[in-house]
């Protein structure tokens, strides 16, 4: 959600510094390379340890020169520099995390998302592997 803190330590997803769920630990995973987001990384974030990472939000402000991570993003929305040189994000984002752990290209390599390009709503669980969600299959969601 925009305004969370992200990461991935030791494939361990953490929203806010809580553990949520392990990652798939197949052999087989995507390497970060120059596709990877963002494209300014520090060299130790991977698909397994990545971040942290905190999901911007409407109205955040990141000083000018400062950007990092959010280069990409404020590139690609055209912001603009404030008098007191700071970006200011005019929209809210989200980071999306596909459901094959290291099988998914999620936004690890395509970035954040603008809320405005999110047009659907999730209304029912049709598979987990998540014990917690089985009881929950062909149900709606509210």
């Amino acid at each position: 959600m925009p305004g969370d803190t992200f990461s991935i330590q030791k494939g361990k997803i953490y929203i806010n510094g809580k553990k949520l769920i392990q990652l798939n630990q197949d052999i087989y995973c995507y390497q970060t390379d120059s596709i990877s987001y963002p494209k300014i990384m520090r060299r130790d974030w991977t698909t397994t340890n990545y971040g942290p990472l905190i999901i911007p939000y409407k109205g955040m402000q990141v000083p000018y020169g400062k950007a990092g991570v959010y280069q990409e993003v404020i590139d690609n929305e055209h912001m603009k520099v404030t008098i007191d040189s700071l970006f200011v994000f005019t929209n809210d984002y989200y980071f999306m995390l596909g459901d094959n752990g290291n099988h998914s290209l999620d936004s690890r390599f395509i970035g954040l998302i603008p809320a405005r390009n999110i047009k659907g709503r999730l209304s029912r669980v049709l598979y987990s592997d998540i014990a917690s969600f089985r009881e929950r299959f062909w149900k709606k969601i509210d």
